[in-house]
């Protein structure tokens, strides 16, 4: 079993603006494992591919501060799991790496795998925030970078029909699954792929929480798989994205109704 660095990163003053930037190039060094909190990032790496020096200069570049911690030869999971703290949206949700004794309506249990997507990060958390307010009852969702999932189990607890949540990374893919499982989610379906796994399939509600380039570039997927009410919840993108977004998904006859922002980051409802 690999020997684990735990590197703790912070930032007084442009963390969220951040964040997302630094686990993308922590991911090209070799970590493996990301946890968001809510004020700093926990990253994980094997001992014998770490580089302080290499650390430093990113550190220094975006002026974010880090410690460094020996966490032996424990599994990435349970270090995750112990980075990790439960998360609550309004009074209706609460995620958590394991299972634990609530009275909210919609417990969301997550093993956080290798992938994104726990409900800590702005985005996830403004989605879950927006689905709470509409109504799933009965029917079909497309979960489009499904990430853990978290989305998708959630749809499914507000009454989805039927879901279907699509990633082209496989580690996502094992952990939807897995989280599918454990959250007892009978009407979601996974799939590991990219837009062909909805080709020819339509959806009452579309969500997607990725990035500007990839929501621009399946536009026209996503007009081809909605029906005449279909209900479009966007995010993964900064605040500033929101005009090149909203232009393109008007030119195709889709219709903004809200804009949401937490920390710079965004989230649009849309309808056609």
């Amino acid at each position: 079993m690999k020997s684990w660095l735990e590197v703790s990163l912070k930032s007084e003053t442009n963390f969220t603006s951040h964040s997302e930037i630094i686990s993308a190039l922590l991911s090209e060094l070799g970590y493996e494992g990301f946890v968001e909190n809510k004020d700093h990032l926990i990253a994980y790496i094997d001992s014998s591919l770490f580089s302080e020096e290499t650390l430093k200069e990113l550190a220094s570049a975006y002026d974010y501060k880090y410690i460094i911690t020996e966490v032996g030869s424990k599994n990435w999971n349970e270090l995750a799991e112990l980075s990790l703290e439960p998360i609550i949206i309004g009074d209706k949700v609460i995620v958590s790496t394991k299972t634990i004794e609530s009275n909210f309506e919609y417990p969301i249990i997550i093993s956080p795998e290798m992938s994104f997507g726990t409900g800590h990060h702005e985005t996830t958390y403004m989605v879950m925030e927006q689905m709470l307010k509409l109504n799933f009852s009965s029917k079909s969702v497309l979960d489009a970078g499904s990430g853990t999932g978290i989305l998708s189990i959630l749809a499914d607890k507000l009454g989805a029909e039927s879901v279907l949540a699509y990633d082209n990374d496989i580690n996502c893919y094992q952990s939807i699954n897995k989280n599918i499982e454990q959250n007892k989610c009978e009407n979601i379906k996974a799939k590991l792929g990219t837009e062909e796994s909805f080709i020819g399939l339509s959806f009452d509600f579309i969500i997607a929480n990725i990035t500007k380039n990839i929501l621009l570039n399946l536009v026209t997927s996503f007009k081809s798989s909605s029906k005449t009410d279909t209900i479009l919840i966007l995010s993964g993108f900064y605040k500033s994205d929101n005009k090149d977004i909203i232009n393109t998904y008007k030119s195709i006859g889709f219709t903004l109704i809200s804009e949401h922002t937490k920390n710079d980051w965004s989230c649009l409802i849309l309808k056609l």
